[in-house]
C-alpha cells in the first residue's frame, strides 16, 4: 500500500514506507521491482536482518560488543531532530486533551494492559520481559503519523502526542518498568541511570538534530529521501544486533514462539485501539484528533524497545522478540484500519 497523504516530517522509518522515500516511488518509472523494494524497505530488511542474525550471529554479537547499538541510537534521534519540523503543531500546543491522555495511556494504561495480557496468555519469561519493555517505551516516531494523516486524521496533534510521549518517556520508562518487573520477578533497574541514559539517547540527539537543521533546512528537505533510506538501514541494524543476542534460543523454539509472541501482540495492540478511541470519544474529540489519538497512542517504538530490551535485560535473549513484532503488527492493523478511516469523513 502506498500511503499518498503528505507529513510534517518523517522521524522513524517504517515497513509501510518511508516518508521521504514515497516521493521517489511515486516519481519512479522504475520496474515494478524495484517499486516494491522501496514500498517494503523495513519490512524486507528486517527479515533479511533476522536470516543473517540467525546463521551468523558472532557479527552481530561482535558489533554488540563494540557498542554500536547507543551509537545507532543516538544517530536515528539526531536524524529525527534534522528531519523535525516544529512549525506543525505549536498551534496545537493549546488543547491539552489528547497529548495529556496521550501520556497516561502510552505510560500507564498500556503497561498495565500489557501486563494483564502477558499473565492470562502465559508468555514465557524471557518474551514477558520483552513485552514490558515494549508496553512502556514511547510511541513511534513516523508510523503513527503517517498512519494518521491515510486515516484522515490530524497531523498536528499526531507529531504533537508523539514529541509529548518521547519526551516524558525518557523519565516514566525507567519508573514504569521497575514497577512491573518488580511486582513480577526479582528484576531491580537502575532507574535514574536509565532515565539520564536515555535523555542522552532521546533529548540531547533530538537537539543537535534541530540546532543542525536551522542552516540546512532546505538540503534536508531535498535530502529527505536519503535520510530516511539511512535511517532503514539503521534500524535493520538493531535488528540484526537484536536476533544474534537471541540466535541460540530462537533456534530451538522459532516458529512456536513467534506465533505465540505474534497472538499477544495483536490481541494487546487492538486492546488498546479499543481503549484509546473509547477515551478520545470520552472527551469528545473532533473526528480528525480521534483518529489520531487512537492510532498512535496504540503504536510503540522500535528502537527504544530493542536497545532497552538489549543494554538492562541482556540474560533475557528473546526479549527483543516482542520488540520486533509488535513494530510490524502494529503497522500492518493500523494499515488497514487506516485504509477503512480513509474512506470516511471525519
Amino acid at each position: 500500500m502506498v500511503l499518498t497523504h503528505s507529513t510534517a516530517f518523517c522521524l522513524e522509518p517504517v515497513s509501510l514506507l518511508p516518508h521521504g522515500i514515497e516521493s521517489v516511488v511515486e516519481a519512479s518509472r522504475g520496474p515494478r521491482l524495484a517499486r516494491f523494494l522501496l514500498r517494503n524497505l523495513l519490512t524486507l530488511g528486517i527479515v533479511v536482518a533476522a536470516v543473517a542474525g540467525l546463521s551468523t550471529p558472532e557479527t552481530g554479537l561482535a558489533l554488540h560488543g563494540l557498542g554500536a547499538m547507543p551509537a545507532i541510537i543516538f544517530t536515528v534521534f539526531v536524524l529525527s531532530g534534522v528531519s523535525l519540523e516544529t512549525g506543525h503543531f505549536l498551534r496545537e500546543a493549546r488543547n491539552l486533551r489528547a497529548p495529556l491522555y496521550a501520556i497516561l495511556a502510552v505510560s500507564g494504561i498500556f503497561p498495565v494492559m500489557g501486563f494483564a495480557v502477558g499473565k492470562l496468555m502465559a508468555v514465557g519469561p524471557n518474551e514477558f520481559v520483552g513485552l514490558m519493555v515494549v508496553s512502556s517505551c514511547p510511541t513511534t516516531l513516523a508510523s503513527g503519523i503517517i498512519l494518521s494523516a491515510l486515516a484522515g486524521g490530524s497531523v498536528a496533534i499526531a507529531i504533537l502526542i508523539t514529541v509529548v510521549c518521547s519526551m516524558t518517556a525518557v523519565l516514566l520508562m525507567p519508573i514504569v518498568l521497575q514497577i512491573v518487573l518488580g511486582v513480577s520477578g526479582e528484576i531491580d533497574l537502575p532507574v535514574a541511570q536509565m532515565m539520564l541514559r536515555l535523555a542522552y539517547l532521546i533529548i540531547l540527539p533530538t537537539i543537535v538534530g534541530q540546532v543542525l537543521r536551522r542552516p540546512l533546512v532546505h538540503q534536508v528537505r531535498r535530502l529527505k529521501p536519503v535520510l530516511s533510506a539511512f535511517n532503514v538501514l539503521l534500524v535493520v541494524g538493531m535488528i540484526f544486533i537484536a536476533v544474534s543476542q537471541g540466535a541460540e534460543t530462537l533456534g530451538s523454539n522459532g516458529l512456536r514462539l513467534v506465533l505465540h509472541v505474534g497472538a499477544v501482540a495483536v490481541v494487546l495492540h487492538a486492546i488498546m485501539l479499543v481503549v484509546n478511541y473509547t477515551a478520545g470519544r470520552a472527551m469528545r474529540l473532533p473526528g480528525g484528533a480521534l483518529r489520531s489519538l487512537t492510532i498512535v497512542a496504540s503504536q510503540k517504538t522500535i528502537p527504544i524497545s530493542v536497545f532497552v530490551a538489549l543494554e538492562y535485560f541482556p540474560a533475557y535473549r528473546t526479549a527483543v522478540v516482542p520488540c520486533v513484532l509488535f513494530h510490524l503488527l502494529q503497522i500492518l492493523v493500523d494499515s488497514l484500519i487506516a485504509n477503512a478511516w480513509s474512506r470516511k469523513p471525519t
